[in-house]
Formats: C-alpha cells, sequence, structure tokens
C-alpha cells in the first residue's frame, strides 16, 4: 500500500510539474487572444468575463497590464462606468509602470479626474506623474496644457495664466501655442481683468488671422468692449461677426441690442 501511495504521489507531482510548464504559461496569452477576438464580436460581457479571470488567476502575467487596461476600456467606453474603468487603469498603470499600456492607462486615469470625477487636483498630479516618468515617451507640451486645463475647470485663473504661459515659453514651437495664446486671453476675461483681457485677445487675433479660435475671440472681444464702456467698439466687431460668420445668429441680435441701447442714450 506504501509503495502504491508513493507512486501516485509522483504521479500528482508530476501532473503540477506539467501543469506549470510551458503550455500552462500560455494560457494568459490564450486567454487574452480569445477575449480580443470576442471583443472584435462586440461580446463585451463574455470578454470581460475571460479578462477577469486572467487576471485573478495570472496576476503576475506579463499580460496582466494589458488585460487591466482592456478591462479599463471596456467599462470607460462600452459600459459607461468611469469609476470602476478608473481601478481597472490604475491596476494597468501600476503593472507596466514604465510602458506604453502604463502611459495610455495614466492619460485615462488624468482624463476621469478630469472630465468625470471633477477632481481637478488628482488630475493635475496625474498629468504631473506622465510628465515625470514618461520622459522621451510624451510631448510634453500637451500635458503642460493640460495641467492649466486642470486649474481653469477649479477656476484658479491665476495659477492657470501661469501654466499657459509656462507652456508657451518652454515650448516655442507647440502647436498648442494657438489654443495657449487664446486660453490666456480667456482667463483674462472670465477674471474680469478687463484691460489685459483686450490685449491679450487683440496680440492674438494679430498673431492668428485665420483661427479655429476667430469667431469666439472676437466675440468675447466685443464683450470686453462693452464692459470697458466702449460700445462702438464693441459694434463694430459684433457687425463684423455678424457679417462674416451669418450661421452664428447671437452677434446679429448683438448688434440689434447694442445698436438700440446706443440710440436711446443718444
Amino acid at each position: 500500500m506504501n509503495s502504491r501511495f508513493a507512486m501516485l504521489a509522483v504521479a500528482a507531482a508530476v501532473a503540477i510539474v506539467t501543469l506549470q510548464g510551458p503550455g500552462c504559461q500560455k494560457m494568459d496569452e490564450q486567454l487574452y487572444e480569445s477575449a480580443e477576438e470576442l471583443l472584435e464580436h462586440r461580446k463585451y460581457k463574455e470578454a470581460e468575463k475571460k479578462l477577469t479571470f486572467l487576471v485573478n488567476q495570472y496576476p503576475e502575467s506579463p499580460i496582466a497590464a494589458k488585460a487591466y487596461f482592456k478591462l479599463g476600456e471596456m467599462e470607460y467606453f462600452f459600459f459607461k462606468k468611469p469609476e470602476a474603468a478608473l481601478d481597472n487603469f490604475v491596476h494597468a498603470a501600476r503593472a507596466d509602470k514604465k510602458g506604453k499600456t502604463g502611459l495610455e492607462a495614466q492619460k485615462h486615469i488624468a482624463e476621469i479626474y478630469l472630465n468625470h470625477m471633477r477632481n481637478h487636483e488628482l488630475a493635475i498630479l496625474q498629468y504631473q506623474r506622465i510628465i515625470r516618468d514618461f520622459k522621451g515617451m510624451v510631448e510634453a507640451d500637451e500635458f503642460h496644457y493640460m495641467i492649466a486645463q486642470a486649474y481653469y475647470g477649479k477656476r484658479d485663473y491665476k495659477q492657470a495664466i501661469i501654466e499657459y504661459q509656462n507652456m508657451l515659453d518652454m515650448f516655442p514651437d507647440s502647436k498648442l501655442r494657438e489654443d495657449g495664446m487664446h486660453s490666456i486671453a480667456t482667463c483674462y476675461f472670465v477674471d474680469g481683468q478687463l484691460e489685459e483681457a483686450m490685449n491679450q485677445y487683440l496680440a492674438f487675433l494679430i498673431k492668428y488671422k485665420s483661427s479655429k479660435h476667430d469667431y469666439d475671440a472676437r466675440m468675447s472681444l466685443a464683450m470686453v468692449y462693452e464692459g470697458l464702456d466702449q460700445p462702438t467698439k464693441a459694434l463694430n466687431v459684433y457687425s463684423y461677426l455678424a457679417e462674416k460668420y451669418p450661421d452664428h445668429p447671437m452677434a446679429g441680435r448683438k448688434v440689434d441690442i447694442l445698436a438700440e441701447r446706443m440710440k436711446d442714450q443718444k
């Protein structure tokens, strides 16, 4: 009997070793590939089960970060559950601290904090982490710009101006310069610093004569002129906008209102 038990024990040990061999090591990859096929056919729930099983059974797998990231994407884009997505993106970032998957996860983490949870402080920390931890992998001007956007979102306009200006100073060739200059003018405007807002909008419109922000910048400039009690200048800008942008009825209404007001004041 002892001999029989010994043989059974050896057989069990061999089975365990076999399960832990190369075939088992590839099981995580098979699960991931199977989940991707399910995603291609929009079978999100089935894919979610596969990936959840993968990260639970193979937490140390090199592919675990990608599995967590896929889970995060499903929660975020398909199931519309940003907080659940956040948890998976955090796991993905931890599992791939310096890699491409970790970087993409960090971007989503920051975006969720900024746009869905309205936690501007944590969003700022995430963008700072991206700048610090992924040097050489990212265009840092984008994330300096997003830090400024986060300060704007929390209505700290003075700090937002500082951050936008830092971005402009640090990256003179950035594709975001146009957005940054327009944003600085807007910060002065919403902060009630009308003289400086006027100067910034005028400088912006001189530099970017065919800007994608042309309508918004001129409309804001006209409102600034009104606030500075310069109705004639305001009316000129509104009239220009009404003619150039006939699909934007607001400018035309502003012309009528301001013209009537100026007529009554005579």
